[in-house]
């Protein structure tokens, strides 16, 4: 997925008129679309479902995507990944005379209570208390996990900063709202003054 999101990026900055997933769609939606779709592309592939007056019949189904939900996740190695991509970006940033730190950020699942208007949006996504239920236990074991992973940079966890507020700060399950954005500006300036002060000092 990632190799396709590289020439999906290039194609979106210059400009080019792009449907996504929309043949995919189609071919879910409807099985005349799916077999008109096969026999361009001259995929023969189907699968025999039943019988017609005596004689076979072949239905093509159509894509169906599967998502691994049922799998469990190792967040232990997702965080060892991360924390080495935070590493190499750490490395760079030595080798252009810069300092680095990475935060940790909050997100919606980090809010103890959620506004009436942030928890309609993420009723219009469509999310059970199940879902929302999973959703938070993962963030909670990863960022669990990577707090506990081997880190060489400077590390600054900033995720329950919004723990206890009851404003609407996000606009959705992770971006914030303008007033959520000033207040962790704020807060991320309070946390890496004395790195500042200690660059003025050099």
């Amino acid at each position: 997925v990632w190799n396709n999101a590289v020439s999906f990026v290039h194609r979106a900055e210059r400009g080019d008129l792009i449907f996504i997933n929309l043949v995919h769609k189609l071919r879910s939606w409807s099985y005349t679309f799916d077999l008109l779709y096969r026999q361009i592309k001259g995929d023969s592939r189907h699968s025999r479902i039943g019988w017609v007056r005596g004689s076979s019949t072949t239905i093509t189904a159509p894509l169906v995507s599967k998502i691994r939900r049922d799998k469990s996740i190792d967040f232990k190695h997702q965080a060892m990944i991360a924390a080495t991509q935070y590493a190499a970006a750490y490395q760079i940033s030595k080798m252009n005379a810069a300092d680095f730190i990475m935060i940790l950020q909050p997100s919606l699942f980090n809010k103890k209570k959620w506004s009436a208007e942030e928890a309609h949006r993420i009723k219009k996504r469509k999310w059970d208390d199940e879902i929302i239920k999973t959703l938070r236990q993962n963030q909670d074991q990863y960022y669990e996990a990577f707090r506990k992973t081997d880190k060489p940079f400077q590390f600054i966890d900033l995720s329950e900063i919004f723990a206890e507020f009851d404003d609407t700060l996000y606009i959705d399950h992770c971006h914030y709202n303008d007033l959520a954005a000033e207040k962790f500006a704020e807060i991320i300036f309070e946390s890496i003054l004395p790195s500042l002060q200690q660059i003025k000092q050099r």
